[in-house]
């Protein structure tokens, strides 16, 4: 529902609380106590209708079209974690989740006291995995929210005889777009063996998985004895404080064991690394100083590491000669040039640490652009040779991975000649997903080519907060239009910005010296629209081909101010 589709507001009220009581006659008692609910009436782009209901600005509760249940939010569940069931699935399977598919009953893992519910219950969905230590685990979310198909006797039971088939209908996911309408706050995760002690304090560390899994469902929401049989009740909220004052006091000793003078060196490892192996002399300049702090500094060290850059004059200070030159414009620092050349970069190596290897990327990206990439969708043209190494029809491939896949099907045939130059089509299979049936020799590129025109164009788009989005077929434009409003003033519309992933405020803080302004809610334009007085289309074409974004995704160019040749 929310994983695929945007949606817009149609109008918004306010319950009172005699509607609440009436709405979430459980939930009031509970939850929500006699908080002020927020009811909005929204529309998808595809034209369904669905009603979400929030709470301080938070997206709670959300109903779809056909009104049979009420479904949460994944904040809701963060905040109140034993209200719906809840079902754990490995960490590696969220990743199709998070490219749209629903949940199969194979990926569900069954677990000692399952979760009793009926068909077509709304259920909540957590990840669990190893630590990288692999003396432990981690469980995250819940991540997901979906319709379950069945109830929990006749899920259980197509688990436990190896069925397969749809199990959870996915209505809502982490980083999809109700989530993004909310804080965007990250998910909690937890720690099994600081849980796992809390709930089980005599079990040893060799106990089998479902141990494991029955201390996590009863963490979710059952009461636990201690040893003088009180009742207590384990929040989430308190075990999230007690793992983030655990971290506080690690991260204080990791950050305390490094005397200022080993940080130093360490940072400026850092620095020329980053300019020696990310930048390059093509590189343009001008390059804001925060953007490369951002892109090129943060991301190679851990987050927790708190060392400031030291000034320009520190650096160029040296026998050698000047390295990097600032220049300050308006209070906002660029790097004005960088001397490739000086032993600092040259000598300068590269930077490992170690990182986690974690497929969730619960934290937001590091980089402050978003990245688009060229792909391609498998058709069933190419699959007889795609097939084979583990693709699937719809999947996406970048022009790297189809030239591999094809360098390793004609190397398997013995079809590679001149040095892997060149491709014999000596081969029915090959034949068949060329469509050319003699046995000719054809350069690599050529076939690469041929490939592509048999596959659905597609975008793929990695935005800041770390979701992705998918185009495929026709990728829709970013457009321009520049229209006189009253007094005879003109205005540029900059539109479908949101389906790259860009914020119209972050395009509107870069454009000085004119003012601008953002309508949530405009026909025919996905997401929200931007104006800004007078014509503006050059210097907004300029930071969109800056963050990335191709011209001919750029719809309206022409409109802007015809420049003077230089003489």
């Amino acid at each position: 529902m929310f994983t695929k589709h945007r949606f817009q507001i149609k109008n918004s009220s306010k319950l009172k609380y005699s509607e609440s009581k009436l709405l979430f006659p459980e939930f009031i008692s509970n939850c929500f106590n006699k908080q002020q609910l927020v009811k909005l009436k929204v529309q998808f782009t595809y034209g369904s209708n669905a009603v979400i209901y929030l709470l301080e600005k938070e997206p709670m509760i959300f109903q779809g079209a056909d009104k049979e249940n009420f479904f949460p939010s994944v904040y809701f569940l963060w905040s109140f974690p034993t209200i719906f069931p809840i079902l754990f699935i490995q960490h590696s399977t969220f990743g199709f989740l998070k490219k749209g598919a629903d949940l199969m009953i194979p990926g569900i893992e069954l677990i000692n006291q399952f979760p009793k519910f009926e068909e077509n219950c709304p259920v909540g969905i957590s990840t669990i995995c190893k630590n990288k230590e692999g003396n432990g685990y981690t469980i995250c979310g819940p991540l997901a929210v979906g319709k379950v198909l069945f109830s929990s006797d006749e899920l259980k039971e197509k688990i436990e005889t190896g069925q397969k088939g749809k199990g959870v209908e996915i209505l809502h996911i982490f980083g999809d777009f109700l989530w993004e309408s909310g804080s965007r706050r990250s998910f909690p995760q937890f720690m099994s063996d600081c849980v796992y002690a809390a709930l089980n304090p005599q079990a040893s560390q060799n106990d089998e998985t479902d141990n494991l899994y029955m201390s996590l469902w009863n963490f979710m929401g059952k009461s636990i004895l201690k040893e003088d049989d009180q009742l207590i009740n384990l929040s989430a909220e308190n075990i999230s404080s007690k793992l983030m004052n655990e971290a506080e006091e690690l991260l204080k000793i990791e950050e305390t064991s490094l005397s200022s003078e080993e940080m130093d060196n360490l940072l400026f490892n850092i620095f020329f690394s980053a300019i020696k192996y990310q930048l390059t002399p093509a590189s343009k300049f001008p390059f804001d100083a925060g953007q490369f702090y951002a892109n090129y500094i943060i991301k190679i060290y851990r987050l927790g590491k708190n060392w400031k850059l030291k000034e320009q004059e520190e650096i160029n200070n040296n026998e050698n000669g000047w390295v990097v030159k600032v220049k300050t414009i308006k209070s906002i620092n660029f790097i004005e040039n960088i001397n490739f050349d000086h032993p600092y970069v040259q000598n300068a190596l590269p930077f490992d640490e170690d990182f986690s290897n974690s497929d969730l990327k619960h934290l937001p990206s590091q980089t402050s652009i978003n990245i688009y990439e060229q792909m391609f969708s498998l058709t069933e043209q190419v699959m007889p040779i795609f097939r084979s190494r583990g693709h699937r029809r719809g999947d996406l491939v970048n022009i790297q991975e189809i030239r591999s896949i094809l360098l390793e099907y004609a190397k398997e045939k013995n079809l590679i000649l001149n040095d892997g130059k060149d491709i014999t089509l000596d081969d029915d299979t090959l034949q068949m997903v060329v469509k050319y049936f003699l046995p000719e020799t054809f350069p690599v590129k050529i076939l690469i080519q041929k490939l592509c025109e048999a596959m659905t164009k597609a975008v793929l788009v990695k935005t800041v907060g770390g979701r992705e989005l998918i185009y495929r077929g026709k990728v829709p434009n970013i457009e321009f239009k520049i229209e006189k409003r009253s007094g005879n003033k003109i205005v540029t519309l900059v539109n479908n910005l949101a389906a790259f992933g860009i914020e119209a405020k972050d395009i509107a803080k870069e454009i000085k010296g004119t003012g601008t302004s953002i309508f949530p809610n405009v026909l025919g334009c996905e997401g929200p629209q931007l104006l800004i007085q007078g014509n503006e289309v050059n210097e907004v074409t300029r930071l969109l081909v800056d963050m990335g974004i191709t011209k001919k995704f750029i719809k309206g160019i022409d409109l802007g101010v015809k420049e003077k040749k230089k003489k």
